[in-house]
């Protein structure tokens, strides 16, 4: 324990006197928070409005679970007439009304005990009310002679109880500490931590505020709010705790209580989470594409980069703080509710859409939403792409591509079948003028006219393959009829084709891709499947219209085909074309290829296929 006259951080303090009975409970009761006494506040109907940590420990309870629970439950059922008198009494009474009672065997109280009840009137209801304290009729009569150290001891029963670190010092050192205080410092005994000077537990950068605060502190009070400091640990590491200070008065001898509460980790989190703020807000700040923080709590926009800001045509200021609809989204359903809030991208990963600008242009989008933390906050990262320049880019790249296929087509057709032809016919003019002299000769020169001749057969049909112009010439129905007839000669396929009569089979971008689809479907299942038949069909079904080929051949399970460059082009193209592309396929059961896509009317004539009147 303390020992008088010790210099401490403050002057030295008098010889400590054995303070009264009346100085012991008024320094006791002095504060309701920090009290080691058990203190409840009843109303007049004898509940439990208030309660501070003392009075709950006694109680076997949680203070926020004991309010509002009738005090008579924790009373002994022989004395629950008395303290039904005695909360009568001291609602009604001008001084302090004393009763002894028991308590029952639920609670911690090892005695009987007394009430001592003072009234008041609660100023916003105007109720009565009564601030009870909870005293073991012993120690409220004791009379040893040593009373300061019976008053001490209380103390160190309620630091064993107190929930944060407890921390006793007179004259800037250390006289007592509770478990949770040992815990704190890093300490195994209280023999480790009693005797020391308060700031050698203490980090330098806070000398000067703690020893400030000490020093200030009037006596008989305590601050209203905490002050972060930092410690220093047995282990010499470094913490950050929160202390409220209490002066408490023993008999004239004032301690002071140091509450602390460890906060580092608090600290620590919101110190990532502003590193992870600023970390986001850089990302924001650089990204090429328009990016914003959406809340999913609130669904209002956090944050929007300049990129964001102008592709949505609207100021920040228009931006945060609203809801997702503020940016008039549509979805590619046409619906103008489809996406209009942030519940609606949660289950969404990349979608295309329409974004209407306040000036009423339109623009294609590509909308992606990833669901993150933006501070502690659930958030959704919203991204999105004007598809104006790539849907351009893209067509310029598949016209640029056709073009190169004309090309190529042209340069086999007019060189390479041209220069077999030449040595096709040589060799028969060689194998003309052996047969008188070598028979044998001459079948061989033969044979390989008969090779030279297939393989010009086989480089018309690539050429053909190759070139979109026998779409342009004859249409599309032709050109997969002959797809199918060249495939089939090809591989020794049962490969047929139907076409449906009432499409009428203009030139078209469309016509170019279903035909580039039907022809990566045919060589797949020619090359890969093992099919003995394959059907390729071009039909209508009211105003949409179906490529499909199938194949009767070994299948494969959908999930486990890795998806190669030639599947992406076909349902690239499909896109293109405002169609969809599905794949059906089981082991042993064929694959079907199907792409459906919308029909042009007679207005777009020049755009599409269209349909043919039925009359």
């Amino acid at each position: 324990m303390y020992e008088a006259g010790k210099v401490g951080l403050r002057s030295p303090r008098p010889q400590v006197v054995p303070p009264t009975r009346d100085q012991l409970e008024a320094a006791l009761a002095a504060d309701f928070r920090f009290s080691p006494v058990a203190q409840v506040t009843l109303d007049r109907n004898g509940c439990i409005r208030r309660i501070n940590v003392a009075a709950a420990v006694l109680l076997k309870g949680e203070p926020a679970q004991l309010t509002d629970i009738p005090f008579i439950a924790f009373v002994d059922k022989a004395h629950c007439r008395i303290f039904l008198d005695h909360v009568g009494e001291a609602t009604r009474a001008t001084k302090k009304v004393c009763t002894q009672l028991t308590l029952a065997g639920t609670t911690r109280a090892i005695s009987p005990v007394e009430l001592q009840s003072t009234a008041g009137i609660d100023t916003i209801t105007g109720r009565a009310f009564c601030r009870t304290a909870i005293i073991a009729v012993a120690t409220a009569r004791s009379t040893a002679p040593n009373g300061l150290t019976n008053h001490a001891s209380r103390y160190q029963d309620w630091f064993e109880l107190f929930p944060d670190a407890a921390i006793l010092e007179i004259g800037g050192r250390i006289i007592s500490a509770n478990a949770s205080a040992l815990r704190l410092l890093g300490a195994e005994s209280a023999e480790q931590i009693e005797g020391r000077e308060i700031l050698e537990v203490t980090h330098p950068d806070s000398y000067p505020s703690l020893r400030d605060r000490l020093s200030r502190l009037p006596e008989g009070k305590s601050e209203s709010t905490g002050i972060e400091e930092k410690f220093i640990r047995l282990d010499g590491r470094e913490i950050i705790v929160n202390i409220v200070l209490k002066s408490v008065d023993f008999g004239g001898v004032y301690a002071t209580l140091v509450a602390a509460r460890d906060v580092t980790k608090e600290r620590q989190t919101e110190q990532s989470l502003v590193v992870a703020k600023d970390l986001s807000a850089q990302i924001l700040a650089n990204n090429s594409i328009a990016t914003a923080i959406l809340s999913a709590e609130t669904g209002r926009f956090s944050e929007a980069n300049e990129i964001f800001c102008r592709l949505v045509a609207r100021p920040e200021k228009q931006v945060i703080g609203e809801s997702l609809s503020v940016i008039q989204l549509v979805g590619p359903g046409g619906s103008e509710g489809e996406f209009q809030s942030a519940d609606s991208l949660i289950d969404r990963r990349e979608y295309e859409a329409r974004l209407t600008r306040p000036d009423g242009s339109v623009l294609e989008v590509l909308v992606s939403a990833k669901p993150v933390l933006s501070g502690q906050e659930r958030s959704l990262l919203l991204m999105i792409q004007d598809l104006t320049d790539l849907r351009r880019l893209r067509k310029d790249v598949i016209a640029i591509s056709e073009e190169e296929q004309r090309r190529f087509s042209r340069d086999l057709h007019d060189s390479h079948c041209q220069d077999l032809t030449a040595i096709a016919f040589f060799a028969e003019t060689i194998a003309a003028g052996l047969a008188a002299r070598d028979e044998d000769a001459a079948k061989q020169i033969r044979m390989l006219v008969d090779m030279v001749q297939k393989s010009v057969e086989n480089v018309h049909a690539l050429a053909a393959g190759l070139d979109s112009q026998q779409i342009q010439e004859s249409g599309l129905g032709v050109a997969l009829k002959d797809l199918a007839s060249r495939v089939g000669r090809r591989f020794g396929l049962a490969c047929t084709a139907k076409v449906d009569r009432k499409i009428d089979y203009r030139i078209s971008a469309q016509a170019v891709h279903l035909y580039r689809i039907a022809q990566e479907a045919v060589s797949n299942a020619a090359r890969h499947s093992q099919a003995r038949g394959l059907t390729l069909e071009l039909q209508r079904d009211g105003d949409s219209g179906v490529l499909r080929v199938k194949d009767d051949g070994v299948g494969f399970f959908i999930e486990k085909k890795p998806n190669g460059l030639g599947l992406r082009t076909m349902q690239y193209r499909a896109s293109v074309i405002k169609g969809t592309l599905k794949i059906d396929s089981k082991p042993g059961s064929g694959t079907v290829v199907i792409c459906s896509f919308p029909l042009s009317d007679e207005r777009e004539r020049g755009e599409g296929l269209l349909v043919k009147s039925d009359r």
